[in-house]
This record gives C-alpha cells, structure tokens and sequence, in this order.
C-alpha cells in the first residue's frame, strides 16, 4: 500500500514557494502588530474623547457660575453704558475686570477644551492610519 503512494506520489512535480513570500509574510505579521497598537491607541483617544465631552458640560457650568457670581457682567456692561468714563479710567476698569474674571474656572474649561481637541485630533490621525495599513 505505501509502495503504491511512494509511485503516485513519484511523478508529482514538488513546488517551490515563490521567492518573496517570507518578505511578504513578516511584512503581514509586522503590520498586525502596528494594527494592534493602533487599535489600542484609537480605544485610549476616545476614552478620553468621551470624558471630555462630558467633563465639558460641568465646567462650563462652573465658568458660567463664577462669571456671574463675580460681577464681571456688570463690570463688562459699563463699556457700553458709560464708556466715556471706562475710557478716562480704562487702567483701573482693566485691572477691574481682570480681577473679577474667574480665573481657574477658565483655566479647567480651557483644559477640557484642549484635551478634547487634541483627543479628537489624535483619533482621526490614528483611524486614518489603521485605513491606510488594511488597504495594503
């Protein structure tokens, strides 16, 4: 029985593979890998582009609040309504409403707003490159 395999077998040609398919094989394990890490880096960016989003309602709550609660409306609606005088005193109306601005709430919306930016930014590079490496 194995001698009439050994002669079926025997006229049958062997095959060599194709010279570059180890070069194409490690470029396909080597671009799996990136995807890998692409897709976690896409997962990381929208966690943070989710928190963002929904950190950016209370601090502009908070913004909101200390502007009001300061007196900075009032300070800013004398431009309007006595604008010559704002202008005889403008270095003291300046430092007025600087004073009256709620500096840290600013600075915490402003934070959000930029890491919400730069999430949203560096999700699409990210997307944009796993699209490109599952076209090749």
């Amino acid at each position: 029985m194995s001698k009439d395999y050994k002669q079926l077998f025997s006229h049958v040609e062997t095959l060599e593979p194709p010279q570059a398919l180890l070069g194409h094989i490690l470029l396909r394990l080597e671009n799996e890998k990136k995807l890998v890490v692409l897709k976690r880096r896409v997962a990381f960016f929208s966690v943070g582009l989710i928190f963002s989003v929904l950190a950016l309602i209370p601090a502009f709550q908070l913004v909101w609040n200390g502007i009001s609660s300061s007196g900075f409306v009032q300070f800013l609606s004398l431009l309007f309504t006595d604008s010559e005088i704002v202008m005889a005193y403008w270095q003291s109306f300046a430092l007025t409403l600087l004073e009256s601005l709620p500096a840290l709430s600013i600075i915490i919306f402003l934070t959000i707003i930029f890491t919400l930016l730069g999430s949203a930014r560096l999700l699409s590079k990210n997307i944009k490159i796993i699209h490109n490496l599952k076209l090749t």
